[in-house]
């Protein structure tokens, strides 16, 4: 997605909505790395998997030291809608070591490695995202995902199954 092209409604009006809220945002200040980082969510939750993890390098560049992980956080996502497990495991532990009190990095990586066979490792991710968040479970998860305006099931399927290898109750 480059600045100034149009989009066109594929996946509904919130998503919709938000793309084109992050387009003006960008046209305004063509160096706002949160406006990127909403960019890579967008795209992640509709299915662009590419053009997420785009936005996600751009949102780094622009704020390489992201004290906030906002950006670290969108690429873990996106490189996870891709199918890009290690990766997404990558930037997943990226986000716990910036901000180990935010229960989605956890979430994240256990469910990444998970789908990489490294069970025990999702196992300590999955205590730690138990830690940060004691309510976390399965069905918390699940109800977190029903919220977000995702245009394909596969991709909160894909986490809660993750999730469920990795040894999250219910």
């Amino acid at each position: 997605m480059f600045l100034g092209s149009t989009l066109k409604p594929t996946s509904g009006p919130t998503l919709d909505a938000s793309l084109v809220e992050c387009q003006r945002a960008l046209q305004i200040n063509p160096n706002l790395a949160v406006a990127e980082a909403m960019f890579a969510f967008s795209y992640s939750w509709r299915g662009d998997y590419d053009d997420a993890i785009e936005h996600a390098e751009r949102a780094l560049r622009l704020s390489p030291r992201d004290t906030h992980s906002l950006g670290t956080f969108a690429y873990a996502v996106a490189e996870f809608g891709a199918g890009h497990y290690e990766q997404a495991a990558d930037w997943a532990r990226k986000v716990t070591e910036v901000t180990p009190d935010f229960p989605a990095g956890w979430r994240y990586l256990a469910a990444s490695l998970a789908h990489i066979d490294r069970i025990e490792e999702a196992q300590l991710a999955a205590n730690r995202l138990l830690q940060a968040s004691i309510r976390d479970g399965i069905s918390y998860s699940r109800a977190i995902f029903s919220r977000l305006p995702l245009a394909s099931g596969d991709f909160a399927d894909r986490v809660i199954n993750g999730l469920r290898k990795a040894g999250l109750p219910e």
